[in-house]
């Protein structure tokens, strides 16, 4: 095998990362742990005049969000603690607008949700991620405001989920907080799917978003506009995978 994958397809195989397994036990690949499924249902067939018996799914190939990743993003993000399931806000974000805050949150889940959408599964297995999410976001909004967390999720309660309802004096703008249920499977095709999300442009900016976009000349909007897109695909050249690949 070594020869093979050396002296045929001119690869090298680093040893200490490299072994040979079950497929239902599965490996870790680009941030995925892919295994194979077999189903325990027989079931039968004919071929001709020949009957035969056969499993209803075969060692098919299975995508899943590996033990613990979840639980390394929500520490990381700084949303609470996954044990308890306990939401926190986040202090070095108050000083940030109503506006900025949902767009900066909305931009760290939805970058993981979008990356994990083809794992099986995913909307079930980011469900208690998503609930202190959003309870995080509340909490940050609530702590700006010196109000309770009650009070913001009814001002944000829509009909449609939770919004941030923004009139001016020729348009109304609205700025939903994401949802899981709204997360859709991208196709394999999607030049999006593994653009890294870049939330840096609500934390760190000098001037609030929705003013800059009020404010500024045709150039200064349209170049705003491509920033807010970034927030949901991301700007970076480096792919999702090929993060997730260097930190295995």
């Amino acid at each position: 095998m070594t020869d093979f994958i050396q002296e045929m397809l001119k690869l090298t195989i680093a040893e200490e990362k490299s072994h040979i397994g079950q497929s239902r036990k599965g490996m870790t690949f680009v941030g995925y742990e892919v295994k194979t499924y077999s189903g325990d249902r027989i079931i039968r067939t004919k071929t001709g005049n020949r009957h035969t018996t056969l499993k209803s799914i075969s060692e098919c190939i299975q995508l899943h969000i590996p033990k613990g990743k979840l639980q390394k993003f929500w520490s990381t993000k700084g949303y609470g603690n996954y044990e308890t399931t306990k939401a926190i806000h986040k202090k070095g974000w108050t000083h940030l607008s109503d506006a900025e805050i949902i767009l900066a949150y909305n931009g760290e889940l939805r970058g993981l949700a979008n990356y994990y959408a083809p794992a099986l599964k995913a909307k079930t297995e980011m469900h208690t991620l998503a609930y202190i999410w959003r309870a995080s976001l509340l909490k940050t909004l609530a702590n700006k405001h010196k109000i309770s967390v009650n009070n913001i999720a009814n001002q944000l309660k829509t009909d449609d989920g939770y919004a941030l309802i923004i009139k001016e004096e020729k348009r109304t703008r609205v700025i939903r907080i994401f949802r899981l249920k709204d997360l859709r499977r991208p196709l394999p095709t999607d030049p999006q799917i593994d653009k890294q999300p870049n939330t840096y442009i609500w934390t760190l900016s000098r001037s609030e978003v929705i003013k800059r976009l009020s404010k500024g000349n045709a150039n200064t909007v349209q170049h705003h506009r491509v920033l807010l897109k970034s927030t949901i695909f991301g700007s970076s050249r480096m792919s999702q995978r090929e993060r997730h690949s260097g930190n295995r």
